[in-house]
């Protein structure tokens, strides 16, 4: 489990905790961000005006799954405070 826990060092600290399950899921996100992020970027100044050759399902379903994820970790995610 990820924790912001206080330390000696630090000793009001705040934030949110998750578990690694969820971090794990954070970070799939942000790989699936990074893929749809290469897939559309231009590769040359040729592609600047050229349409984005992705499917709309292949987009939609990109998008769900990055919604389920970050929708799990939001729900899953516990306040600490001292």
């Amino acid at each position: 489990m990820i924790t912001a826990v206080p330390t000696p060092h630090d000793p009001g600290r705040m934030g949110y905790i998750i578990s690694e399950d969820d971090h794990l899921l954070l970070t799939g996100v942000r790989d699936q961000l990074r893929l749809l992020m290469t897939l559309s970027a231009p590769r040359g100044p040729h592609d600047l005006d050229m349409p984005l050759d992705l499917q709309p399902s292949a987009l939609a379903q990109s998008y769900h799954c990055l919604h389920e994820s970050i929708d799990v970790v939001t729900r899953n995610a516990r306040w600490l405070a001292h």
